[in-house]
């Protein structure tokens, strides 16, 4: 894999402990290898003190280098987003599983109906929408981190009826780390590169972290159910639950 320009010494900086499994080695962006993950990983943000928290810890420099490189990226961050989920697709029968049946199910939605969300298109969309809930809202600690971890949240019900594992977030954070890292935006400074692989390897420790959580609460509630009972309606209906942040409040149902 090539790395990025001027980042010969990028295999020194500090690893993102989140986004390694206990046996994959990291790769030269801090993260794990495709493989390397396991659903049985823990979360780096349920063993970090509060006081490390990556967001509290940026520099005013290191922050600013984030908004300035997104204003950059966000006018093709649409085309980053999919190229992001496509390899994802690729590397994860899983992921493509899904998208394919959201796909089929909105071939017989109607024009108004909200079955879509599950399809790769509102992913692509989504994911652009959150990456710039997450960026603008950088000097607000508390808000960044109920954006992040509602995703996680939300996605619990395709643990139950995809078998969505936990460790899919440290494959899409891998990709999204190493897409984004290669961008002309990103490489001009140093700083600005190694903002990102924090920011990233947080967002993805604290989705992670979510999903974990709320897997285990729904399990002792004994709520899980059988994928096999599950039929297209219902698979319908639980993406539509999945949300994100919007605008006008913390979160946006899909």
């Amino acid at each position: 894999m090539d790395y990025p320009k001027g980042t010969s010494n990028l295999s020194n900086l500090q690893r993102c402990r989140s986004l390694r499994s206990n046996n994959g080695k990291p790769n030269a962006f801090g993260v794990s290898r495709l493989g390397s993950g396991s659903g049985k990983s823990r979360s780096r943000s349920r063993q970090m003190p509060e006081e490390n928290c990556v967001i509290r810890n940026m520099t005013s420099s290191q922050k600013t280098s984030l908004i300035y490189s997104w204003k950059a990226i966000k006018p093709n961050a649409n085309s980053l987003m999919r190229k992001i989920f496509l390899e994802l697709e690729a590397v994860s029968p899983k992921v493509k599983q899904i998208f394919a049946k959201a796909a089929i199910l909105d071939c017989f939605a109607k024009e108004s109906s909200e079955s879509k969300i599950g399809t790769i298109d509102e992913h692509v969309k989504l994911f652009t929408k959150f990456m710039d809930d997450v960026i603008s809202n950088l000097d607000k600690e508390t808000e960044v981190k109920c954006i992040i971890r509602k995703v996680g949240q939300s996605h619990v019900v395709l643990n139950n009826e995809c078998s969505f594992q936990s460790n899919l977030w440290e494959h899409l954070g891998e990709i999204a780390m190493e897409k984004i890292c290669h961008l002309d935006a990103i490489q001009k400074s140093r700083e600005t590169c190694r903002a990102w692989r924090m920011l990233i390897a947080f967002v993805t420790d604290e989705v992670r972290s979510a999903f974990d959580e709320q897997v285990r609460i729904a399990r002792r509630s004994s709520i899980d159910v059988q994928k096999d009972s599950t039929d297209d309606g219902d698979f319908c209906d639980k993406m539509k639950n999945i949300q994100v942040h919007d605008d006008e409040g913390p979160i946006l149902k899909k």
